[in-house]
């Protein structure tokens, strides 16, 4: 360990050897790392004082993946225009996080290598933590490229809700889904890998419901809408897809119609819990073993989507099974009946946007199957992933171009 003296305060580090060591053919598991992490070359530390408005004397403790970093800090606090205490976009983001906080985290996006010619763009996020009687509650402020303020629209969770099964691991709800998806595109092409995150998603979804989402569904969705995960008896997940009737949204079905034939599936109408439904079907083949261990081939009837009208609402799933769930949520108790869902939005502020809604211990394993990084980052963080029951975001609106929203966090 070196220790140097910069500007009166003592820096201690640690670099790596001149030459590098051969690594060893069987590495030791650390849980608290990522496998094939980047771990930086030194680490560095010092502890600094200071004198608040007050009168007292505050001490930091400063840590750095290099001591060039520590002196940058340390002559940040000199240098009014340098430090982040003296960004506006710091002070904006500041001044919105209005709870009591035990934490505080700040990060400046990059701006693109290349000029894009987006409507919005994420400029930095501010995120305040502080404890709930239930866990841990979080307000973010995120600061965007355009001015501009909007209020929440809704004061109670949207009716579409009642037709989301009680058992839902997952479920999104809110209003207006063509212009957040128009904003959500916008933000996140700005960067990469998020827009490779979410592009993988949708095509996750896409591949079970053969369409395009963005085209197909989101862009003419302009009321109430619901969409959750149900889980099924063949140990996989459903998808439940609800959404207001509109003129939009009878000439979207028309498409939808005319795309399932396009595939040479068939369409075909019956009842079920005295509801018409129209189905889109494939015809295929399963083996079995018969008597005498003969190969016996049966024609079996497999739904590729679900659709029915229910009163002003359209409502789409992924299997017959689904639909009848969603039927029989509305007659027997939805999500928003759950005391869990209601535990989890209970701190979240009563005026918002909508809701997303994750069960933790129960979407786990689905999850787990479909998205291997999961566990990794799991490794990463396990005393909070073994003791998290759910997590519901909400957003409460946007202030001259700052977009607030509050996370709740319930651990067991």
């Amino acid at each position: 360990v070196q220790s140097e003296l910069y500007k009166g305060i003592q820096l201690n580090y640690k670099k790596s050897p001149a030459t590098p060591q051969k690594p060893a053919l069987i590495l030791p598991l650390n849980p608290l790392s990522l496998p094939n992490s980047n771990l930086p070359a030194s680490f560095a530390t010092a502890a600094v004082g200071n004198t608040s408005d007050s009168g007292n004397n505050l001490k930091f403790v400063l840590f750095a993946s290099s001591p060039n970093i520590l002196r940058d800090a340390i002559n940040n606090v000199a240098a009014a225009n340098l430090n982040l205490n003296n960004s506006p976009n710091y002070q904006k983001a500041l001044q919105q996080l209005d709870r009591g906080r035990i934490a505080l985290a700040f990060v400046n996006f990059p701006e693109p290598e290349a000029p894009q010619n987006i409507p919005v763009s994420p400029n930095s996020l501010a995120v305040a933590i502080g404890v709930n009687r239930r866990g841990l509650l979080a307000q973010t402020a995120l600061v965007t490229s355009r001015e501009n303020t909007a209020s929440p629209t809704l004061s109670e969770p949207v009716l579409a809700l009642q037709y989301i099964p009680s058992a839902s691991p997952f479920a999104v709800a809110s209003t207006d889904l063509r212009n957040f998806w128009a904003d959500l595109s916008s933000m996140v092409s700005a960067n990469a890998e998020v827009s490779k995150l979410v592009d993988r998603a949708l095509g996750d979804i896409q591949q079970v419901w053969g369409v395009n989402l963005p085209q197909d569904i989101f862009n003419w969705v302009q009321g109430e809408y619901a969409l959750a995960v149900v889980p099924s008896s063949s140990n996989s997940a459903d998808w439940v897809f609800v959404t207001e009737t509109s003129a939009d949204a009878l000439q979207a079905i028309d498409k939808l119609d005319e795309i399932a034939r396009s595939k040479e599936y068939s369409i075909g109408s019956f009842t079920l819990r005295n509801q018409k439904i129209t189905a889109w079907t494939q015809l295929t083949t399963s083996s079995n073993s018969g008597k005498e261990n003969k190969r016996q081939s049966a024609i079996v009837t497999e739904a590729k989507g679900v659709r029915a009208t229910v009163g002003k609402y359209e409502i789409f799933t992924t299997s017959v099974e689904a639909m009848d769930a969603a039927l029989k949520a509305a007659e027997t108790g939805s999500l928003v009946a759950n005391q869990d869902f209601q535990i989890s939005i209970e701190a979240l502020p009563p005026a918002n946007d909508g809701y997303f809604y994750l069960d933790w211990p129960s979407i786990r394993s689905i999850w787990e199957k479909q998205i291997p990084l999961l566990r990794l980052i799991e490794l990463s963080a396990r005393p909070l992933f073994d003791h998290l029951r759910s997590i519901t975001v909400t957003s409460t609106g946007e202030i001259t171009g700052i977009r607030k929203a509050t996370i709740f966090m319930r651990l067991n």
